[in-house]
């Protein structure tokens, strides 16, 4: 609705106050469109690339396979020491990621990673 409004306004078809009461919208988010203001997405901005999120999930999964599984912690600090080591600690302002972000990460991928609590394997004598 929001594409077809700021279409009526740039083209002159409907004013912004119009275009505001007949699609129910906020003028200032019509006009901040129009003249190509705000243009990111809604919500949170991505702090790591696709590739970059990829990558991390498989370092995961390829520790998980020999035998040591990641913590969130291990996950924060994995997160961290690759910002760091790329000269971008501004994404997460020089700290380790918070749990919400681990948390939002592990819930995107969960259909490759889950959580799980480690087991103690006891070793058994002879019988």
């Amino acid at each position: 609705m929001l594409e077809l409004a700021v279409d009526m306004v740039e083209n002159s078809r409907m004013s912004s106050r119009e275009a505001e009461k007949r699609f129910g919208i906020p003028r200032r988010t019509i006009l901040n469109k129009v003249k190509k203001n705000h243009l990111k997405p809604a919500g949170g901005q991505k702090k790591l690339t696709d590739e970059e999120k990829e990558n991390l999930a498989n370092v995961l999964l390829a520790s998980a396979d020999y035998g040591s599984p990641m913590s969130k912690m291990d996950i924060k600090i994995l997160v961290y020491k690759y910002v760091e080591k790329n000269s971008r600690t501004d994404l997460f302002d020089g700290k380790l990621p918070s749990d919400t972000w681990v948390e939002g990460f592990l819930s995107r991928h969960r259909s490759i990673l889950t959580i799980r609590t480690t087991q103690n394997i006891k070793k058994y004598g002879p019988r």
